[in-house]
């Protein structure tokens, strides 16, 4: 199954010891046993830890927690772990991403920017619907930045090339070659916000890291089905900000019925990210974004995090 592109520009900018030392402890995840993977793969994250530390050149730094964010997240799948330890390499990243990358400079900042003149326009009018929606967009943008950050590409020279509106009903999403669903981004109640399917070489089975935006002040909700979860779970309520919400949200997807393009992209969804949740394979993140004073827009990750 095909789901994108990955590909690892070379390093450069020295460090070569700890690059040799860190490409060990990748080699050596793929060989280990499932006890031996856990100490591992916290060494290797160490390694990166201690390599970012070491002030290398910012590229340098992105491209290899790439590579480490991948051989954590193959291992877990291949020894059947729990590791969060991937989490860690794409903090990594997203510090040196965004250094590198301000959001006004990605191919994000076209639509940050309509994002803004659309509060302002909203702010003008006085209309409190047209300015939730505003704010919504600029959510949004934000909860793409934050992620190009995380995954080390930007997501609008990526997944966005390709996506196109589906109906007349505000979902977007792309394809690849193979009309697999790689992005998509949902309307409405009873929905995640925003869904990125990313290959990882070394495995068919793609990462999939789903989303709520949060635009201006507005707050995490709780929810309360389906009931079906709730009772699988032991839990009688979802806040927004737990790793169980997109699940719940997946549920309802998952259940659409209709065939109508974005009708049947939102089912397709649904499967995967209940799919990925239960193979370990589903990050959940939510990020904020605002307009400042001056016309700016600012973004925050709030919650990252995985089962």
């Amino acid at each position: 199954m095909s789901t994108g592109a990955t590909s690892y520009p070379r390093t450069g900018g020295g460090g070569g010891s700890f690059i040799q030392h860190m490409a060990n402890l990748m080699q050596r995840l793929t060989i280990v046993d499932n006890h031996q993977a856990s100490q591992e793969a916290a060494s290797l994250i160490a390694a990166l830890e201690q390599y970012a530390q070491s002030q290398p050149s910012l590229q340098s730094l992105i491209t290899l927690a790439c590579r480490v964010r991948d051989a954590l997240f193959v291992a877990a799948l291949t020894h059947n772990l729990r590791l969060v330890e991937h989490l860690r390499a794409m903090e990594i990243c997203a510090a040196a991403w965004r250094q590198l990358n301000p959001l006004i400079n990605t191919a994000l900042g076209p639509r940050a920017n309509q994002a803004l003149h659309s509060v302002s326009q909203a702010a003008v009018s006085g209309n409190p619907t047209q300015m939730r929606a505003a704010k919504e967009e600029v959510g949004i943008v934000s909860w793409l930045y934050e992620a190009s950050a995380l995954l080390g590409m930007d997501l609008a020279d990526s997944h966005l090339v390709n996506a196109v509106p589906l109906g007349n009903t505000g979902y977007r999403g792309a394809h690849d070659s193979n009309g697999t669903l790689t992005y998509l981004e949902c309307v409405g109640a009873y929905n995640i916000n925003v869904l990125v399917s990313i290959y990882v070489p070394g495995t068919m089975q793609p990462l999939v890291l789903v989303g709520e935006a949060k635009g201006g002040q507005s707050q995490y909700g709780l929810v309360v089905g389906k009931r079906s979860i709730l009772r699988r779970y032991g839990v009688s309520t979802i806040s927004q900000t737990e790793v169980l919400y997109p699940v719940s949200r997946a549920e309802y997807m998952a259940a659409t019925r209709g065939q109508a393009p974005e009708q049947q992209a939102r089912k397709v969804a649904g499967k995967m990210i209940i799919d990925a949740f239960t193979d370990g394979r589903m990050v959940y993140l939510t990020a904020r974004g605002d307009s400042q004073v001056g016309g700016t827009l600012i973004s925050t990750k709030e919650h990252f995090k995985c089962r």
